[in-house]
């Protein structure tokens, strides 16, 4: 079962069970604020993911007891959870599995460090974890120099079987849908010069690889090459 996190406030829109629609606040992460008040609004954003992502496999958790004629009730193996998330989402996840045991397997796309506290830097991951960077051809601001000079405070403390891959000629955006909404996302910097849907299929299939070796306990050939597989890949584990 795939669960998919919309956070309130960080999403374009958020339509609660009451009905109300909570819309995109752009004054949660301040562009053009100084470094110390921008990088404390990422720190409390990513905060807040974590926490609605906590809240979430605590109500998994709790289905047999609140709802016990959910069909999902005592049927989820929560021991054995993947997260997984892109850039901000993927600084949130790393944070969230450094403190709890339950992440059995961690996936970065392009996670930004920015936010990532300095706890969970020296505490890094004793999970399995992939990290998929991308090369920064794009023009959105996306610095991946500065992500990689804070990445490199977590790479020592990466305790698990670790896969770090690069994605070559492609941009930040480029992990997820945005790309193929238009013909103008390049123009636009949503994206780098490889092609949208070829970076989704290599996304889909590292993305199952990893969580069906690593939660599921089925050997995966692609994660023993994945560049031979894929020859857009960078290995970086070395």
């Amino acid at each position: 079962m795939v669960v998919s996190t919309e956070h309130p406030y960080g999403a374009v829109g958020t339509i609660m069970p009451d009905g109300r629609i909570l819309p995109h606040n752009r004054a949660i992460l301040p562009r053009g604020a100084p470094a110390d008040v921008y990088h404390a609004a990422a720190v409390r954003q990513a905060e807040q993911w974590v926490g609605d992502v906590q809240l979430v496999l605590e109500h998994l958790r709790t289905l047999p007891q609140t709802e016990p004629g959910n069909q999902l009730a005592g049927r989820l193996a929560l021991e054995r959870v993947g997260i997984t998330g892109h850039s901000n989402g993927g600084g949130a996840a790393l944070e969230l599995c450094s403190r709890n045991r339950q992440c059995g397997a961690y996936i970065g796309f392009d996670p930004w460090i920015n936010p990532v506290s300095a706890l969970a830097r020296r505490t890094g991951l004793a999970q399995p974890a992939l990290f998929l960077f991308s090369d920064g051809q794009s023009l959105t601001g996306w610095n991946p120099e500065e992500n990689q000079e804070q990445f490199a405070q977590v790479r020592p403390n990466l305790r698990g079987a670790t896969l770090l891959l690069t994605l070559r000629n492609s941009g930040h955006y480029d992990f997820a849908d945005l790309p193929l909404l238009s013909p103008l996302a390049p123009l636009l910097g949503l994206k780098g010069s490889i092609e949208g849907e070829r970076a989704l299929t290599i996304v889909r299939a590292l993305s199952v690889a990893f969580f069906d070796e690593y939660l599921r306990g089925q050997p995966q050939p692609l994660l023993q090459n994945p560049t031979a597989a894929f020859p857009e890949l960078y290995n970086n584990s070395g």
